[in-house]
């Protein structure tokens, strides 16, 4: 390694660890940041680590089919809440693949998410901005591959509490994500 390269920045570590039988999959991990980051309200330096669990399962499969049917999941993930804005959050859903005749691989998905924003955050910044406990995400999503190599995913959310403000409105954000294979 040339004597020039600096890891000033720091390295992340992750580990995770699953159990994945037919049709499911349950993993836990954990997440530490090897250079310390300053600490919301002391500005001291401080650890930056987490954690989080994965619950993933089909629970249902349509006759004759490998890969069509219905999955749903379940995440939730902690941060430390001294050096985070969120302390933690949690996601599930559900996704339906091959719910369009004619189109197997099309995948339709339902999700709602949560992020929560610790107390050091809230605190460190309540004087300068207006700062809620939280930010709710509900989605909808369909992505298919149209013709060979190309995807497109069409993709709505509703968001109360954009950015955890209690100021701003709830939102609605539409968009398309189109991605090709080559």
């Amino acid at each position: 390694m040339p004597n020039d390269v600096k890891f000033e920045h720091g390295f992340l570590l992750i580990a995770e660890t699953g159990f994945t039988p037919t049709d499911t999959k349950v993993a836990v991990g954990a997440w530490y940041y090897t250079k310390p980051v300053a600490d919301l309200m002391t500005a001291a330096p401080s650890h930056n680590a987490g954690g989080y669990v994965v619950a993933e399962r089909r629970v249902f499969a349509e006759p004759g089919t490998e890969d069509q049917g219905v999955s749903v999941f379940a995440r939730a993930g902690v941060a430390a809440p001294d050096v985070n804005q969120f302390d933690y959050s949690w996601s599930a859903g559900l996704a339906y693949t091959g719910l369009i005749p004619l189109r197997d691989a099309g995948n339709l998905g339902l999700a709602v998410a949560h992020a929560h924003n610790g107390d050091s955050f809230r605190m460190a910044t309540a004087a300068t901005a207006p700062v809620g406990p939280s930010e709710t995400q509900f989605e909808l999503t369909y992505q298919d591959e149209i013709v060979s190599g190309l995807l497109v995913q069409l993709n709505s959310q509703y968001v109360i509490h954009p950015g955890a403000d209690p100021d701003v409105a709830n939102a609605v954000v539409m968009g398309t994500r189109v991605t090709g294979k080559f």
